[in-house]
């Protein structure tokens, strides 16, 4: 993932993570591969609280924080990725 993000040459701000240990290895192996490094958040609401969770961890992002990559669980990021899709505009 690390190096996919590099290719793109896309902008991230921020990893959030759960706490969860393979969630963590994941991040760290991410975090391992960017050419620019970002800061690392581990936050146990993605796995103790759900959609309502990360939805929360989301609202609270700074506003300069622009670009996440949210390392979790399923089925709790695909149910978030379907609700932010199903609220925007058409």
């Amino acid at each position: 993932m690390g190096h996919f993000i590099n290719k793109l040459d896309f902008k991230l701000d921020r990893i959030i993570t759960s706490g969860a240990v393979r969630a963590k290895q994941t991040a760290d192996i991410v975090y391992h591969h960017l050419d620019k490094k970002v800061p690392i958040t581990y936050d146990d609401r993605i796995y103790h609280k759900g959609i309502t969770g990360v939805m929360d961890i989301l609202k609270q992002l700074e506003s300069d924080c622009d670009n996440v990559l949210i390392i979790g669980h399923n089925p709790t990021l695909e149910q978030v990725i379907a609700k932010w899709v199903s609220k925007r505009p058409t």
